[in-house]
């Protein structure tokens, strides 16, 4: 009853690509490995937080989320002649909000105020560099799926 499966060789080219993923995997900077460690004690101490909870942040993510995403499209020109995102200015705008949220926050006092709004910009420029990028590559970005 079980059936054989059947692999295709990878090209040369994708093959290279893997192998170039794998590497950019294993060089994380120092950024990104600290948040890494953030981000597992986070995931250690959601074990503590009541299953009705979670359901409850779950909805309201995937909530906002898909409220970003449609905010993004609605900037975006469909059936527009697109070449490749260009990394450099997403970065720029992401560093640039984080840069002034961290300072006022500090200054002012209302820390919490503009990190909310901070956060809330920063996911929506990820998200528009998402949806580029997936458009970029033959993704049809207007047909949510799941």
């Amino acid at each position: 009853m079980c059936k054989e499966l059947k692999f295709k060789k990878l090209s040369t080219k994708d093959l290279a690509a893997l192998k170039a993923a794998k590497e950019t995997m294993h060089t994380l900077g120092w950024a990104i490995r600290n948040v890494n460690k953030i981000g597992n004690t986070i995931e250690d101490g959601i074990k503590y937080v009541p299953e009705k909870t979670l359901v409850k942040i779950q909805k309201a993510t995937k909530s906002i989320l898909l409220g970003v995403i449609k905010a993004n499209l609605v900037t975006i020109q469909k059936n527009k002649e697109f070449k490749k995102p260009s990394k450099r200015t997403y970065k720029a705008i992401v560093t640039s909000s984080g840069v002034l949220s961290g300072f006022f926050g500090s200054t002012t006092g209302l820390g919490t105020a503009i990190f909310t709004s901070e956060l809330t910009l920063t996911t929506k420029f990820i998200m528009r560099t998402i949806l580029d990028i997936a458009r970029s590559e033959g993704e049809d970005i207007y047909t949510l799926e799941g």
